[in-house]
């Protein structure tokens, strides 16, 4: 079901068999050796699924003449080594917590709240071992703790670090799922007391994800909607220049770093990227015709250089100065930058 909804959704499967193996340390009801077996049954289970999954893809891509994405091949042709993969698994969840890594971890409060879920865990698996005394099960439930961060980002095991994103890490959901599980099975008289405050402790998660979704979202539509009015604005000046007829081309060269506000007050740190993408977008033309409804024939990249190269060029002013904006043979050039 996982493979079948996002390939990278393999890891909350891996999380959900660590977790459930957790519940029968915590149960104590089957014998370590029984869990361990069911274990690597789940583990077995998992390769299979992920052996028929490539074979399904294969035979797909051998009827349709599609190929793996540049970015697979090259995750597939990864020199890493296991270990070094491990270690960043497990680095990169530390990461999480102490940087804020992939915006799982939204604002300092929430920051403060999820390390006192994992307090609150470690303090839970305590309690509930204690419950359920045998060195091999203490031995088994510590080893599987150990696991989890790993089952949450064993995509780092299939994947290179410059592949994986925020909507690859979805199993971190499993670390709250934890959370609720070890307090669930401590035992205590107080046990109510602390579901009252892991019940608190989400909320306030929540309630930070959904502060910070909200203001991506609102600066989003800030950076675009001052996208739409610079473009709108460059081709009001483009119809204007004198030359422009029916037949022109338009040639936009250079880029700009510097001409949209980019509304540092709403801190987002880097998850929406800097705003000036919006305007030096590769997807240029298709944005000028189907979303501004100017339809103009774009310079190729060989006449981009050919213009670029010429004195004309050379002499023009940057945009959006007076000058920035001239014809050149069929060309209304724009020198963006």
């Amino acid at each position: 079901l996982c493979l079948s909804i996002y390939q990278a959704y393999v890891a909350i499967t891996a999380s959900l068999f660590v977790l459930l193996m957790i519940k029968s340390c915590l149960d104590g009801e089957i014998k370590p050796w029984q869990n361990v077996l069911w274990g690597l049954k789940a583990l077995a289970m998992m390769a299979v699924a992920l052996l028929v999954y490539f074979a399904v893809t294969l035979l797909v891509f051998r009827f349709t003449g599609a190929e793996f994405n540049s970015y697979v091949v090259e995750n597939i042709n990864s020199s890493a080594s296991i270990a070094g993969k491990i270690r960043m698994a497990y680095q990169n969840f530390l990461y999480i917590f102490s940087y804020g890594n992939y915006y799982l971890i939204t604002t300092k409060t929430s920051k403060i709240v999820h390390l006192g879920l994992a307090a609150l865990i470690l303090l839970g698996s305590v309690l509930a071992a204690a419950r359920k005394p045998g060195p091999l099960n203490w031995a088994l439930l510590a080893l599987l703790l150990f696991l989890l961060p790993l089952s949450i980002n064993c995509m780092y095991l299939m994947m290179s670090a410059q592949s994986i994103h925020t909507l690859v890490l979805y199993s971190f959901v499993c670390f709250y799922f934890l959370a609720a599980l070890v307090v669930e099975k401590s035992g205590l008289t107080s046990a109510k007391a602390m579901k009252d405050i892991l019940a608190l402790l989400l909320c306030l998660v929540i309630g930070s994800n959904v502060y910070f979704a909200n203001m991506c979202y609102l600066k989003m539509h800030l950076q675009y909607e001052a996208a739409d009015s610079f473009y709108v604005s460059m081709i009001a000046q483009i119809k204007e220049t004198e030359g422009f007829d029916e037949n022109s081309r338009l040639a936009i060269i250079g880029q700009q770093d510097n001409l949209l506000y980019y509304a540092p007050e709403l801190d987002t740190s880097l998850l929406l990227g800097p705003s000036q993408d919006l305007i030096n977008i590769y997807s240029r033309e298709n944005f000028f015709r189907q979303y501004l409804g100017f339809n103009i024939e774009f310079a190729g990249e060989d006449e981009l250089e050919e213009i670029s190269a010429s004195p004309e060029f050379e002499q023009m002013a940057e945009y959006p100065y007076y000058g920035s904006i001239k014809k050149i043979g069929d060309y209304i050039v724009v020198k963006l930058g």
